[in-house]
């Protein structure tokens, strides 16, 4: 059993070393073996769906963790039920779209975000649309924009060809990606009901009724090829406006700290960086400040490096390590203990050190040691604990601790916010003065550290994670919900800022009246 004493430091480690490590391993996967020639025929797109959907299956009973997670009972019955309908579908697929939506099938069915395998490409022709957006708002799909004689801009889209669009909804997207169990998959996918992949397990909507000023109308649909130009739209439908990274003042005393990404590049490091120090330098400013705002528009996840720094200048280091030491205190990770995995942990410590990473390094030879050491052995998992004592009154302020930051800080959560962003949420819901607006996000798998497997075919890969976060307070597929949703149908800037100083100025009358 490998220990260690300070859990928050292990999950830093852990979520960096995806972010930094995805691009070179799966440089490596691609050029070690060369890449069969793609099928040519309908028998031969059969042939490889089928010998993938079996090589998917057969990774993921030697390696996914959830095959023995004593906490998930139902892991191995929907791997087997994913294996079973992607079977049941083979017959269908002719090209690499039916055989792209083979593969996605056999992912949702499993119904984990960190489970399954995805298609490399879904085909050569063009993704279609019916020359309208829509986006998902609370509780209903409603119209983004528009060609001229479409429907109107702000219509409720009520159903299509004689199918309620809830339903419509479950049947053509979730059947193939997503969970529809979690709110915030909503927001990002029930918009892609009017996006025409090539499919052939989907009928395209026909004709749709469409809701607006108390009258609703039918509209035939035309579906055409979708350009760049769409495509950009399409996307800032639901992400809405993504600010660069960086601390702004839009007014005095409101500061804004956009992070539209918690995988950044090379100036997105620097970005932050200079962010940090900004946040550090105008603290004194912050503690009087009207309102914070953590804007996470865009982000879709990275390295939890990023947010602990963020809340570190605005609460203070210390006193964020001890609330989620607190927080995880009862938590254990189990690394699955296969060869492959081990491997993985290997090859991940020499790439630390050969991008001059020595510390973590050191940290994952261990591990990997740790683990060649168990799969020898033949043990299921390798375990980590905190051993170190969580005392009832860590998470209090103590003196060293810089000035509380009572000032009201407003994040902003995308339908998107999963991984990374929703350990962002993790260490910024711990303070009572955190306020979530925006929409709900999308829930987590305990199954991280995830590796990429490309199948022997070169045309999907299969997600592995390679440990399980046992006793983590904030449960599988649980979503955090913001006490305020922004229904409006932009997001923008100037939306949320109105909401904002809405609250700002309810906040200060209610502290009058008191």
């Amino acid at each position: 059993m490998r220990t260690f004493s300070d859990h928050s430091r292990a999950l830093t480690l852990s979520a960096l070393c995806v972010a930094q490590l995805a691009a070179p391993r799966l440089a490596l996967a691609q050029t070690s073996r060369p890449t069969p020639p793609a099928p040519s025929t309908p028998a031969a797109w059969q042939g490889a769906a089928r010998q993938d959907i079996e090589e998917a299956y057969e990774l993921s009973v030697k390696n996914h963790p959830g095959m023995h997670d004593p906490f998930n009972k139902y892991f191995p019955g929907r791997l087997n039920a994913a294996r079973d309908t992607a079977r049941a579908m083979l017959p269908r697929v002719t090209d690499a779209a039916s055989y792209s939506a083979v593969i996605a099938r056999f992912s949702s069915v499993i119904q984990d975000g960190h489970a399954g395998a995805f298609a490399l490409s879904s085909g050569s022709l063009p993704s279609r649309w019916p020359g309208f957006i829509t986006v998902w708002r609370g509780n209903a799909l409603r119209v983004y924009a528009t060609y001229d004689g479409g429907p109107s801009v702000g219509a409720e889209v009520v159903g299509c060809d004689g199918v309620p669009i809830r339903t419509l909804i479950r049947r053509n997207v979730f059947a193939f990606q997503g969970r529809e169990g979690e709110a915030g998959e909503w927001w990002v996918r029930a918009r892609s009901v009017f996006v025409d992949r090539r499919n052939p397990f989907i009928a395209p909507p026909r004709a749709c009724q469409f809701r607006a000023n108390g009258k609703t109308t039918t509209i035939q649909l035309v579906w055409r090829d979708r350009d760049s130009t769409t495509l950009a739209l399409f996307s800032r439908a639901y992400n809405g406006e993504t600010l660069p990274i960086g601390l702004t003042e839009p007014r005095a005393k409101l500061f804004w700290m956009a992070m539209p990404t918690f995988s950044p590049d090379t100036a997105e490091i620097t970005a932050y960086r200079n962010a940090f120090s900004q946040l550090t330098a105008k603290r004194n400013d912050l503690l009087a400040a009207d309102a914070i705002v953590l804007d996470l528009r865009g982000n879709e996840g990275g390295s939890s490096e990023w947010s602990r720094q963020v809340a570190a200048c605005l609460w203070g280091e210390d006193r964020v390590r001890r609330q989620m030491r607190a927080y995880f205190a009862n938590v254990e990770i189990w690394w699955r203990s296969s060869a492959e995995n081990a491997a993985y942990v290997v090859t991940a410590a020499r790439q630390m050190r050969e991008q001059g990473r020595p510390d973590i390094a050191t940290e994952w030879d261990s591990l990997g040691v740790a683990l060649t050491n168990a799969a020898a052995r033949g043990d299921t998992f390798h375990v980590e604990r905190n051993d170190t004592p969580v005392s009832s009154a860590v998470a209090a302020d103590l003196p060293t601790d810089p000035p509380t930051l009572r000032t009201p800080v407003y994040v902003i959560v995308p339908g998107q916010c999963a991984s990374a962003c929703n350990d962002a949420l993790d260490v910024f819901a711990r303070f009572p003065n955190t306020v979530l607006i925006g929409a709900p996000g999308s829930g987590d798998s305990p199954y991280m550290e995830v590796r990429i497997r490309e199948v022997a075919s070169g045309l999907a890969s299969v997600i592995i994670p390679n440990k399980v976060w046992v006793h983590r307070p904030r449960g599988a597929g649980v979503v955090y919900t913001p006490a305020m949703e922004l229904r409006e149908l932009e997001w923008s800037t100037a939306a949320f800022q109105r909401m904002i100083e809405a609250d700002v100025m309810r906040r200060r009358t209610s502290g009058r009246k008191k």
